[in-house]
């Protein structure tokens, strides 16, 4: 709950303020936008309840990896990133299954508006994005001493990302990031025993979502280099096979590097 609350007031601060006091962007002023490549590490709770396999919750620490690539051009910024989540400890009591989440996303960033805060510019940014979710969940429980139960799933989907940014001074900023996919084409594993359901189906956001939402702080000592910290939101929702659904909050240091 608290992190779907945490999403809400990120959606209201990116549309709602925007919408209220932002104008069209001013393309004589500068817009701190991070440029270069990305290395994020952190770590977060996760909670899934994947109904392939199981009714009941599985829960646990889950690690975070994230390289991306940001490079601007004349209208835009495009943006790069690739993810990978990894952990044979999320359990439910005595039961531990193994998770393996991988997500990539490729967009575009037009500044499109700018308005002022406490006397400072702040810089809203929209555009499209095309994404890949791919979920892999291995249940620790032999069947015949070599077999384990094993539930898939996979999203290639159209979305939209969002992003705020705010210089509090020359060398320190504020960032808050949204991305939300919009429509899908799934993939589920499905019983082919039990059911006649093709595993390939159109989604929309209602049946197949995949949101993040971030707020963070970045410190630039230089037009080089820049490290920063990110409390962040990851969820996912299938729903038009045997329902998947899961949540994660989470912790991240980056590392920027402009060359």
């Amino acid at each position: 709950m608290k992190c779907l609350t945490f999403t809400a007031i990120n959606v209201s601060i990116l549309f709602t303020v925007s919408a209220v006091f932002g104008q069209i962007r001013d393309e004589n002023k500068s817009v701190a936008y991070p440029e270069g490549i990305t290395m994020e590490y952190g770590i977060g709770n996760y909670s899934v309840k994947d109904k392939y396999i199981s009714e009941e919750k599985y829960s646990g620490k889950l690690p975070y990896f994230q390289v991306g690539w940001v490079k601007s051009h004349d209208k835009y910024f495009y943006d790069l990133s690739f993810a990978f989540r990894h952990s044979d400890d999320v359990a439910n009591h005595n039961v531990k299954t193994d998770i393996y989440l991988v997500r990539a996303r490729q967009g575009f960033q037009y500044s499109v508006a700018d308005f002022t805060l406490f006397r400072k510019d702040m810089f809203l940014f929209l555009g499209p994005s095309t994404d890949f979710f791919l979920f892999n969940n291995e249940q620790q429980i032999a069947i015949s001493g070599f077999e384990y139960v094993t539930s898939f799933a996979m999203l290639f989907s159209a979305g939209i990302r969002a992003t705020l940014l705010y210089p509090v001074t020359p060398g320190i900023s504020l960032e808050s990031r949204l991305n939300a996919t919009v429509a899908s084409m799934g993939i589920r594993m499905v019983d082919d025993e039990e059911t006649n359901e093709s595993p390939l189906k159109p989604l929309t956001m209602l049946k197949g979502l995949d949101l993040f939402s971030s707020l963070g702080i970045r410190y630039s000592p230089n037009s080089k280099i820049s490290i920063g910290a990110k409390y962040f939101f990851s969820g996912a929702n299938i729903s038009a096979w045997d329902p998947l659904r899961s949540a994660s909050d989470n912790v991240a240091i980056q590392l920027t590097f402009d060359f």
